[in-house]
């Protein structure tokens, strides 16, 4: 489930992209539980084994997409995850298709993300900053102005200052 003490760390360890993700649902197009056909901004994605568990990010035997609706069942242990692997066995070859360009995109960024020692022409990946050195400036020192608030005498014209002695009070 969702760990917001890790969330960071689970944030890093993730391997496909939101545009990979995106491209995964549009090449399924809805729930592979119930078959409703819902917007990709709408689907989710489900890890059948969970990453946590060993699980891995393979769309093709690993994630499945679902609606909000059965991603909460799947969590809560409604279905197994033999259940769900079943649901993976339904895709058509056209879905399946589709998800294997996609994985196979994976790889080749994968691939090139890897060789960060080497540095080709063109590689955007590869572009070196140049260092600038900012000159520290050294501040002026600025004294600062002394001003005298002269006292105001204002009368009491409301009585709302100092209470004077009042009359005494009447005994009955």
């Amino acid at each position: 489930m969702f760990n917001s003490f890790n969330e960071k760390e689970d944030r890093r360890k993730r391997t496909l992209t939101t545009a990979q993700l995106k491209d995964f649902k549009a090449a399924v197009g809805k729930c592979e539980i119930c078959g409703e056909k819902l917007p990709i901004s709408v689907l989710q994605h489900h890890h059948i084994r969970p990453k946590e568990k060993g699980g891995s990010d393979n769309l093709l035997t690993n994630v499945i997409v679902v609606c909000g609706t059965c991603h909460d069942k799947a969590h809560s242990g409604f279905y197994t995850q033999k259940q769900l692997r079943e649901f993976l066995k339904k895709r058509s070859k056209k879905v399946i298709e589709q998800i294997k360009a996609i994985e196979r995109r994976r790889q080749n960024l994968s691939k090139k993300g890897k060789s960060k020692g080497s540095k080709k022409e063109g590689d955007i990946f590869s572009i070196e900053i140049p260092k600038i050195e900012i000159p520290k400036m050294k501040m002026p020192k600025i004294e600062m102005p002394r001003i005298e608030i002269p006292e105001i005498n204002i009368p009491d014209l409301f009585g709302s200052g100092k209470k004077e002695k009042g009359r005494k009070r009447r005994s009955k």
